[in-house]
């Protein structure tokens, strides 16, 4: 730099020179080439006048140049070392004059200074001068005469040198530094060459506005030189001073001083200098004091005092300099409060606000920062260091934190960190170690992390946690340890052990800083206990029912702003898949939640180009569950799909049923092994599935799709349901089922399910229950709030006595002797039946009120025994809780059955009404299907309607109303071969013992009656008898006045009272063979229905041994009607068959009415 301050002054000198010799009239420009070639000898550079040179004499010399540059050395990037948009020089003539040159001032418009170091090393300020090359001895300032000019041969001296937009660059090309200063404006204003010197201006530093004054001393030999600086940023109070004094101006001078730095804002300072956005909590006065010696060799900073705002440190920094550089750094803190870092500060006020405005209204622009070119990380190798930082407490939050300490060591490129720790508030401390080196370019750091807390709680409450959010007796404490490889690239944690009040935590994790992210994660979890850490009213469980359905509106039932449905389904999955890729492997050996607890639950899954690949989820048992599934989500195209295999095993129904908090329709043991598995493919529009399940036995399959399955979901699925063994199958469900058949097959139902849930249709049924086929189609809905069920079924045929459980057999109950009158006993009995006949228990009839059905039911038969309805149809239909049989159609023993019924609940009770009506029965058909005898002949038809209502069975059968008839034909058959063997009057007994009893040998002993056993054999015998007769119920009394039976003249007549409530019956009957005489035959009867205790026998026929008669007759209702009013005979009159016929009375008072022995009784009484 002396190089060209000296060629500087020697082309001032000539220049001075020439305004002394030539006249100022003088064109200079005529001389460019003498000067420039001039130039050229003189320091081998170019040397280029483009503008004019201007030289005037008066009122002082003075040199004006335009528009000067000097050249740069070769190879150098920029052409010009030197350019100067105009130089002024005025010179003092009165110095001129006694030989001395006085520069008055000196201005340098726009100069720009290129400094450069080509990759070979030269260095463009290395100037050869004339006689460099001539041995010279050598001088120093220290030896230098104090006014000379430092060899020039004249006095020089410079009172001002103006610099007016300066620029100045340095490039190093071999390492790629590169720094520039611009903008600079100074006044350099020195005495003499040796000083003294004051310099004062600005620039622009690394694009920082700064401002600095500089003063030194006379320059003089063994003397030390006062220096001092101030360096300022513009549009900041902040300011660094420096005072000392440099010991000697030669290579082994050492510098010492005070240096005082402050800023009233060091958030302000950072965005103003950095471009670096501080927290706002930094933003705080900082000062610094410390003593400064450097020298070529060492450096030290001693009594190093810093203070942020209230915190204050201090400590010390030594060096030694050289190839192998060494520096010690410390600093400490007694107590610091950290509160305030994290504090929000406050708001400034409008004046404050103003006063900003005004201040920064005034400075340069702040420039926008470029992004650094990107460089390998390095760490000096050339240098060694050692830190030690340390605060002895901090205060935080209430809480204090012992002994941080930040220590380590920089040597050979590498920072060992050899301990980062703290003591935070819960007994708890971390600790981190290892080493940061280059690693293929970029900063790696390696090393382990560990963290301890004997008080978690403690530590979280410190930490600001509400300790009412924290979980009751946990969170005790908590230990972690890893390893900790990371980089700008890639983070790998390692050997995590983490343990957790009683749980242990173990596993690794790798993080990919990429643009995006991926993430590997592997965490093992010996036992975890969810339910203890999760807030109260956030436990898992089933969803809490508010009472607003969540619809997706708002309140006016439009959707909301941020609701709206994106045209990609799959943008906001995408989105959240776009943030990075992951590869997770999680298990844990125990997991309670919801009070149950979840063993070997495992989790192996990738995240990858939009895609979640499930390679393996599964649980071994949760509430009795074992469950595994693995799938695929796929993002990638304009909707989400997801494809899952899953398989289900129910190891324990009842607790799966405890934990959902559900009953079991059958006990766990009859429900067997429960087990599901299967694909489902969806996407948010569609699910195809394909599944299957086992429980009970059966066997369910499901295969088909599910349309708009989130919103109203759509089916179209084929299902089949199949079990080995119907009896089986129903014994699940009522274990008191013991049905008649040993087996009654397999059970096979398939069945075509589409629609939606409010209106789904089964079609294609197709079912086996055993040997009964089932096919139709069925359909149920729902609207406003009602529901429908609409089904058209058709059977093969039923064979009631297959699935009825088997018949009891008869018992035989032997009597005892008993010393009580007939009479009395038999009242009592019947006393007995009318209070047991009837319940007054409650019938619950329950027919949904919101339940709407239509129901067809065609059978190809249906059989009970031996009575067969060919053919049957029903047609039934619930309205509003109206249960209506519309129709019901079959035929039996060749005749037409046909029904109507209906059923109308009025609150606990309800209404029956039905209409019955039975045409041309076959009585012939009938009676030897029955009874296997082929004895009577001739159409039956009866009609009959009743209506009841109540609630039990006695008010239902004491409200009993309606009207029933009888019509048709009989006739009694004998054949030819019976009546020539026996005779007429064998034949004439055998049909008036269908009225009187099978004893009616004891009337021939009265009379001839010849004449009128023929006359029976041909009313009855040998032609159809007409058959006619009404009944009326009125509260339950059946009355009737018009029974007949008549056929040739003879007419038998019943008239009756049937008092069903008081189980009462009142009947007579006459057997009339002329109108104009007396009835041949009367009967009377009275007392209970099923075994009437007065009995009374009377007509012509009987005028004589009536009461011999009497005893050995019976009741001719009670034979023809044995199924409806019991099987003992009324005329039995000793205590031993009064105390059995009571007995049996009281085993029927326990059967149910049976049609089937009713219908059987009456014609297998008609036999001889």
């Amino acid at each position: 730099m002396r190089k060209i301050l000296y060629a500087f002054l020697a082309l001032v000198a000539v220049v001075i020179a020439g305004l002394l010799v030539g006249p100022s009239f003088f064109d200079w420009n005529n001389y460019k080439p003498q000067i420039a070639s001039a130039v050229k000898e003189a320091l081998g550079r170019e040397l280029r006048i483009v503008g004019d040179i201007q030289i005037s004499v008066l009122p002082s010399p003075a040199l004006s140049v335009k528009r000067v540059s000097l050249e740069n050395l070769p190879g150098a990037d920029n052409r010009e070392m030197v350019a100067f948009e105009e130089v002024e020089v005025n010179v003092d003539v009165s110095s001129l004059l006694q030989g001395k040159i006085a520069v008055k001032s000196v201005r340098l418009v726009r100069p720009v200074i290129s400094l450069e170091i080509t990759k070979d090393g030269r260095a463009s300020w290395d100037i050869k001068l004339p006689g460099d090359d001539k041995a010279a001895p050598a001088t120093t300032p220290s030896t230098a005469s104090a006014g000379s000019s430092g060899g020039l041969g004249v006095d020089v001296s410079l009172e001002s040198l103006k610099i007016e937009e300066a620029t100045i660059s340095y490039v190093d090309a071999r390492s790629g530094l590169r720094e520039e200063i611009s903008n600079l404006t100074t006044e350099i204003m020195a005495e003499s060459l040796n000083g003294p010197f004051r310099l004062e201006g600005e620039a622009t530093v690394r694009k920082i506005p700064t401002t600095f004054r500089i003063t030194a001393g006379q320059i003089a030999p063994n003397r030390p030189l006062p220096v001092s600086l101030s360096l300022g940023v513009q549009g900041t109070p902040s300011q660094v001073e420096f005072k000392g004094t440099l010991s000697e101006f030669t290579p082994d001078a050492t510098l010492a001083g005070v240096v005082k730095a402050r800023a009233d804002d060091l958030a302000q300072l950072a965005k103003r200098t950095a471009g670096a956005t501080l927290p706002p909590q930094l933003a705080k006065p900082i000062n610094m004091d410390a003593e400064v010696s450097a020298s070529a060799t060492t450096v030290g900073v001693n009594k190093l005092s810093l203070r942020l705002g209230d915190m204050s440190f201090a400590g010390a920094i030594h060096g030694v300099l050289g190839p192998q550089s060494e520096i010690d750094i410390v600093l400490n803190a007694n107590k610091i409060d950290i509160d305030p870092l994290f504090e929000t500060p406050a708001a400034k006020s409008p004046e404050q606000t103003d006063r900003a405005k005004i201040s920064t209204s005034v400075t340069t622009k702040l420039p926008t920062s470029e992004p650094a070119a990107s460089a390998s990380f390095e760490l000096p190798k050339e240098i060694a260091a050692t830190f030690d930082l340390g605060v002895q407490t901090a205060t935080y939050n209430g809480g204090v934190i012992r002994d941080a300490i930040v220590k380590g060591t920089l040597r050979d490129g590498v920072i060992r960190i050899e301990q980062i720790s703290a003591a935070l508030p819960g007994s708890s401390r971390f600790t981190v170690s290892g080493a940061l080196a280059p690693a293929d370019g970029l900063p790696e750091f390696t090393g382990n992390i560990a963290a301890k807390s004997d008080n978690l709680r403690g530590l979280a409450s410190w930490l600001g946690v509400d300790q009412s959010v924290l979980p009751k007796n946990r969170l005790r404490n908590l230990s972690y340890e890893s390893k900790l490889r990371a980089s700008p690239k890639k983070a790998e944690i390692t050997g995590i052990a983490v343990q957790l009040d009683a749980s242990k935590v173990s596993g690794g994790m790798v993080v990919e800083f990429r643009r995006k992210p991926g993430v590997g994660l592997r965490l093992a979890v010996d036992k975890l206990n969810l339910d203890a850490y999760l807030p109260q009213g956030s436990k898992a469980g089933k969803p809490a029912q508010t009472g607003t359905p969540a619809t997706g509106k708002n309140g006016n039932g439009s959707n909301g702003g941020t609701a709206e449905t994106p045209n990609n389904p799959s943008a906001g999955l995408q989105k959240a898949l776009d943030l990075f890729g992951a590869n997770v492997e999680l298990s844990a050996g125990q997991l309670t939640i919801m009070g149950e607890t979840a063993r070997n639950a495992s989790l192996n899954a990738t995240i990858f180009e939009r895609k979640i690949t499930i390679r393996q989820a599964s649980i071994a048992d949760f509430a009795g569950v074992g469950a595994s599934l693995a799938g695929n989500v796929d993002a990638s195209g304009a909707e989400p799909k997801v494809g899952l295999d899953y398989n289900i095993a129910v190891r324990n129904p009842e607790r799966l049923a405890r934990f959902a908090g559900a009953k079991l329709p059958v006990s766990p043991k009859q429900l067997g092994k429960v087990s599901s598995k299967g694909r489902i493919d969806a996407t948010l529009s569609k699910a195809d599935m394909k599944l299957s399940a086992k429980a009970a036995g059966a066997q369910i399959k499901i295969d088909g799709s599910v349309d708009n399955y989130l919103a109203n979901p759509r089916l179209n699925l084929r299902s089949a349901v199949t079990h080995p063994e119907l009896k089986t199958a129903l014994r699940k469900f009522a274990p008191e089922y013991r049905p008649a058949a040993a087996k009654l097959g397999p059970v096979s139902v398939r069945a075509h399910l589409r629609g939606t849930p409010d209106d789904l249709s089964i079609q294609e049924i197709d079912a086996k229950l055993g040997p009964v086929a089932i096919a139709g189609q069925a359909s149920f809905g729902k609207a406003q709030g009602r529901s429908s069920v609409n089904a058209n079924l058709k059977t093969s045929e039923v064979l009631l006595d297959l699935f009825l459980p088997p018949s009891p057999r008869p018992t035989v109950t032997s009597g005892s002797s008993t010393s009580r009158s007939r009479r009395g006993s038999t009242t009592r009995a019947g006393n007995a039946v009318s209070a047991q006949r009837w319940s007054n228990d409650p019938i619950g009839i329950a027919i949904p009120t919101n339940i709407d059905a239509d129901v067809k039911l065609e059978m190809v038969a249906l059989t009970k025994d031996k009575v067969k309805l060919e053919q049957p149809r029903l047609h039934a239909v619930l309205k509003s809780g109206r249960l209506a049989v519309n129709s019901f159609d079959a035929k039996i023993f060749d005749g037409k059955l046909s029904a109507k019924a209906a059923v109308e609940p009025r609150g606990k009770s309800a209404a029956i009404a039905a209409e019955v009506a039975l045409e041309r029965l076959s009585t012939r058909r009938a009676v030897n299907t029955l009874i296997g005898q082929d004895r009577v002949t001739g159409p039956i038809s009866v009609s009959a309607n009743f209506t009841t209502a109540g609630h039990s069975e006695r008010t239902f059968v004491s409200a009993l109303n309606g009207n029933a008839a009888i019509q048709g034909q009989a006739q009694f058959l004998l054949t030819k071969e019976e009546r020539n063997t026996l005779g007429l009057a064998a034949a004439g007994s055998t049909l008036l013992s269908t009225f009187l009893g099978n004893k009616v040998s004891a009337l021939s002993k009265l009379a001839p009656i010849s004449q009128l056993l023929a006359s029976l054999d041909q009313a009855f015998g040998r032609n159809p008898a007409a058959v006619s007769g009404q009944f009326r119920v009125v509260n339950g009394v059946a009355q009737t006045d018009n029974l007949t039976l008549s056929g040739r003249g003879n007419v038998a007549t019943t008239r009756a009272t049937i008092d069903l409530p008081r189980w009462q019956l009142v009947s007579a009957t006459e057997l009339v063979d002329d109108p104009q005489q007396e009835p041949l035959v009367t009967f009377d009867a009275s007392g209970p229905l099923d075994a009437p205790s007065r009995t009374k026998v009377g007509g012509r026929l009987l005028r004589s041994g009536a009461s011999k008669v009497q005893q050995q007759v019976t009741n001719p209702i009670q034979k023809l009607l044995p199924g409806l009013l019991g099987g003992g005979s009324s005329s039995q009159s000793s205590g031993g068959t009064q105390s059995q016929q009571q007995q049996q009375q009281q085993q029927q008072q326990q059967q149910p009415l049976d049609p089937g022995r009713l219908l059987q009784g009456i014609f297998k009484n008609l036999k001889p």
